[in-house]
């Protein structure tokens, strides 16, 4: 028993604030077609696994010194999530997407060119997808430089998210959806951490996402559910810190309801 609680305490004391920037989007370029407004509701709902960039924010601000090599400022992970998108007009709906240890997003698509999903119409379809989010790391404990080794001092991020998508596709059969998305993610942070018995110190930076995926969307029988596969590529950037390039790929689990 106290071996386990040896390492648990270990384990938090090298616990650094960290946060994730997803690669995958699962972004189409078609709304579910229905409108709130004229009591047609229609949406979607679905589960998703992917890539993802994940900052540790400890490595980030000069003075802010990580037990970790540079490189670790940003490095490729992982990402868990779900969504649901709700319609709100014809060609407009909004969105809910959380993925863990992200900021949670909140949006609207609007589908300018092609026939909505409910149609299942052959031909081209394209949409643009604007999101913002927001999140608290909450109290963890991220290393300062002290005098002769790094020390442990409690710290924070917040982190405010802005999410730009453009989205251009083409339908063959009724059942499959080829796709190509631009994404754009822009993340503002404020890393409050203490330096001393009791003052605050802030200190704020931008990091970055851009990344071209390429999907497809397959629809099972009766069409009420789907399934998307993505490939991309993705940048990620700590501005003026750190940058990393990943090849994306994801996998998501869809339900059609109205």
């Amino acid at each position: 028993m106290r071996i386990l609680i040896l390492l648990f305490l270990v384990g938090c004391a090298t616990n650094n604030v960290r946060y994730r920037m997803p690669t995958s989007r699962f972004n189409t370029p078609e709304v579910t077609g229905g409108s709130l407004f004229t009591l047609d509701l229609k949406g979607r709902a679905n589960v998703n696994y992917g890539s993802s960039n994940k900052v540790s924010t400890s490595d980030v601000i000069a003075d802010v010194v990580g037990v970790d090599s540079a490189e670790s400022v940003i490095e490729e992970t992982s990402q868990l999530g779900a969504r649901i998108d709700l319609s709100i007009l014809d060609r407009l709906d909004f969105f809910w997407n959380y993925t863990i240890n992200a900021p949670s997003m909140v949006g609207f698509k609007w589908q300018f060119l092609g026939k909505t999903e409910e149609a299942f119409n052959q031909g081209w379809k394209s949409a643009l997808v604007a999101g913002f989010g927001s999140s608290t790391t909450g109290e963890k404990l991220i290393p300062t430089e002290g005098e002769s080794t790094p020390t442990f001092v409690p710290g924070k991020n917040d982190t405010d998210a802005y999410d730009l998508n453009w989205m251009v596709g083409y339908r063959f059969p009724e059942r499959l959806l080829l796709y190509l998305n631009l994404v754009y993610t822009l993340y503002d942070n404020e890393l409050t951490y203490k330096q001393g018995s009791s003052e605050k110190e802030m200190k704020a930076f931008e990091s970055e996402n851009l990344g071209a995926i390429l999907g497809l969307q397959y629809y099972f029988k009766e069409k009420t559910s789907f399934m998307i596969v993505e490939l991309g590529y993705s940048e990620g950037e700590v501005k003026d810190v750190a940058k990393n390039e990943i090849l994306s790929a994801g996998i998501n689990f869809g339900w059609r309801f109205d």
